[in-house]
């Protein structure tokens, strides 16, 4: 009799364990897989994500979910303190929360890439604190550029000031991420120094874990999957790891959706789940999109914009703040019925701690949350724009 899953699961893992004397196996139902090729088909599945993914002349689009980042007392605690404080700094804080929770607040991305040039393309939720609506970052070895609803920043071939400062420390960690979900963050196996050893095989799937050690501390893994739909190999649903003797220190994805890529050469997840050691949601991933495209149209969508002119994204660029860094020290210059008004020095700039001043600049609200965004979600996972 055939076990559902989920049953399988149960089973299984109450007998699965890696120990100094060895590994215990359990087969629950018959399978017309042995171990033997199951494991062949995992080293392979893990093997090929291992490997550097070429992202050249492809065009991806992908949505990156984010989570609550405190609890809802916390939640209604911030509530309680926006209202009985005029101009409390926490009211942009307690909107982006509120969305949170309520499963609203995502970014749109984008990303056309060849060789070492790319740009990333981001839109925002409806509702963003700070009206943010989009942020495009674009890198070439010879120049690079940021836009946003209400700034333009351009920069040379190397970044004149602080990284986090450049539009060049935008793109990383996103693109990044999108590399690891794309490879169904099995890199976590290498930097551990381990291999995932198949320990049960049914007509409904398999099960696999490993020990190895990463970030000074002992690891238990564990991962289960299903055969592909030719009976060609395995997809794998699940990939979790714990701290070994620390209770609720881990990890876990979920991975569904799978989908053959030919462009990037292996079939990707185009559901992504992470979970921290509490199994409370810390971000999901949905690809939407992978397709290839020309040099020519490469080049259009990394060229550089000037006000007064047209974005093949973004379509006309009207009066912003332009932020010039290619001579060295930053220069500041408004724009106004597409004229140059005024040009300042950075030593020129109002106190940051002005709020309503920094929102004159523009594009230093929406490069503040977007880096906060991404920063807020590596923190979880435990790794350590211009509007």
């Amino acid at each position: 009799m055939r076990m559902r899953t989920s049953q399988t699961a149960a089973v299984c893992w109450s007998f699965v364990s890696v120990s100094s004397m060895g590994l215990y196996v359990c087969n629950a139902a018959e399978s017309p897989i042995s171990i033997e090729q199951a494991q062949q088909w995992l080293d392979r599945f893990v093997e090929t994500r291992q490997l550097p993914i070429e992202l050249n002349l492809l065009r991806m689009e992908w949505r990156r979910f984010f989570v609550p980042h405190m609890s809802a007392s916390d939640l209604e605690a911030m509530r309680q303190r926006v209202r009985t404080t005029p101009g409390s700094l926490e009211k942009d804080k307690l909107v982006a929360e509120e969305q949170r929770f309520r499963g609203d607040s995502w970014i749109d991305l984008t990303l056309v890439s060849q060789a070492d040039s790319y740009r990333l393309s981001t839109d925002f939720s409806p509702g963003t604190p700070g009206g943010l609506k989009y942020d495009d970052s674009v890198v070439t070895p010879t120049y690079a550029w940021g836009l946003g609803t209400r700034g333009l920043r351009v920069e040379g071939a190397s970044a004149s000031e602080l990284p986090s400062e450049s539009v060049r420390s935008v793109g990383p960690p996103l693109i990044a991420e999108l590399r690891r979900v794309l490879s169904a963050n099995v890199d976590v196996l290498s930097r551990s120094n381990t291999r995932l050893i198949v320990s049960s095989v049914t007509d409904a799937g398999w099960m696999a874990s490993a020990r190895g050690s990463l970030n000074q501390r002992e690891w238990e893994f564990q991962s289960s999957g299903t055969w592909s739909a030719d009976r060609s190999g395995l997809v794998m649903s699940e990939l979790r790891g714990n701290v070994i003797g620390s209770k609720n220190v881990g990890i876990r994805w979920s991975f569904s959706d799978w989908a053959a890529s030919a462009e990037i050469g292996f079939e990707i997840a185009n559901d992504t789940r992470e979970f921290d050691g509490a199994g409370a949601l810390v971000s999901r991933v949905l690809i939407r999109n992978v397709r290839p495209i020309e040099a020519q149209e490469f080049a259009t969508l990394v060229a550089m914009p000037s006000i007064g002119g047209a974005d093949p994204i973004r379509g006309s660029i009207g009066d912003r703040v332009v932020k010039d860094s290619r001579a060295g020290e930053p220069t500041y210059t408004t724009y106004k019925d597409g004229s140059p008004v005024k040009t300042i020095a950075k030593a020129e700039l109002p106190a940051e701690k002005s709020r309503q001043r920094l929102i004159v600049i523009g594009w230093i609200v929406g490069s503040a949350l977007l880096v906060g965004f991404v920063a807020l979600a590596i923190q979880r996972r435990g790794g350590g724009r211009h509007t």
